[in-house]
């Protein structure tokens, strides 16, 4: 079946007033697409506070949300805040259920331009936090004054062992 709207100011509007609207495709794995071979945008317009646009994965099941491009360029994929923050959450996660970021052949970059002193800041509020770089390269830390300041009160609190030199 093919809808079409007429050519009009406001296209076309599909409307349920008692319930919700269901795309479904006969057979698992079908798709459903969005102008093939040109641009698109799926768009929501809030006028308030509140009007929330949510892209869920709904059932208490081993089941996962993906979001994929096989675009090639240096931004393949964008999440872009342009007026506030971005959370990152694993609000229901257990042990091993981490937040992870890998770079498979290209690096990790965190940059912030915030004039404050803790433009990046790295918290671990339960934990430890390890820094590891393979045994041929450095890790540097450089700036302004590099303080490091521990609140355990053992004699070896803060302790920088090398293996090169005396």
């Amino acid at each position: 079946v093919i809808i079409e709207a007429e050519a009009e100011a406001n296209g076309m509007e599909i409307k349920a007033t008692l319930g919700d609207i269901a795309l479904n495709t006969p057979a698992g794995g079908k798709k459903v697409t969005l102008n093939t071979n040109a641009a698109a945008v799926l768009s929501h317009t809030s006028n308030g506070d509140d009007q929330d646009f949510t892209i869920e994965q709904v059932g208490d099941n081993n089941s996962s949300l993906f979001i994929n491009s096989a675009g090639t360029a240096a931004d393949a994929v964008v999440i872009d805040a342009s007026a506030g923050g971005i959370d990152i959450l694993a609000s229901g996660a257990a042990a091993g259920e981490d937040i992870d970021i890998t770079a498979t052949g290209s690096s990790v970059n965190l940059s912030s331009n915030e004039a404050v002193a803790d433009a990046v800041k790295l918290n671990a509020s339960a934990g430890g936090i390890d820094i590891d770089a393979l045994a041929a390269k450095d890790v540097n830390i450089a700036g302004g004054q590099v303080a490091l300041v521990s609140k355990d009160d053992a004699a070896s609190a803060i302790s920088l062992t090398t293996n090169i030199g005396t």
